[in-house]
């Protein structure tokens, strides 16, 4: 039963990203592109953080300029050889290390990050 459990997860994983965790509906049409093993990885992410989006999947070089970044000729963003890109984007403000799920125990908050180009992007941490 386990297993069947686990297979189907997987198939929906696989070929589904569902609207809620897609910032448009042309990364939900896109979301074959990604790499399956990426795909699998992301379905198992957002079993755990619902709230989770993909912001980006494929990019070309022309969104490198228009996000004002250098032209990254080895980024995983472009379709490889494969046919599949091997990254996503997630939003990272607001985003710890153990996404939220442990106590702080009123410990200080961590340094704010700052983002370039994106604001998906961070640039630097103080």
């Amino acid at each position: 039963m386990l297993i069947a459990v686990v297979a189907a997860s997987s198939i929906y994983g696989l070929l589904y990203l569902s609207s809620g965790n897609a910032k448009s509906p042309e990364l939900s049409d896109g979301y074959t592109s990604l790499h399956p093993l990426m795909r699998l990885g992301a379905s198992t992410y957002f079993l755990f953080d619902r709230e989770a989006v993909v912001t980006d999947l494929g990019r070309t070089p022309e969104d490198y300029l228009r996000m004002g970044l250098p032209i990254n000729e080895a980024s995983l963003h472009f379709k490889l050889e494969d046919r599949y890109v091997h990254a996503m984007d997630l939003p990272t403000i607001g985003w710890r290390p153990d996404g939220g799920l442990l106590p702080t125990y009123g410990l200080p908050k961590p340094p704010p990050c700052r983002f370039g180009g994106s604001p998906s992007r961070v640039t630097s941490c103080s």
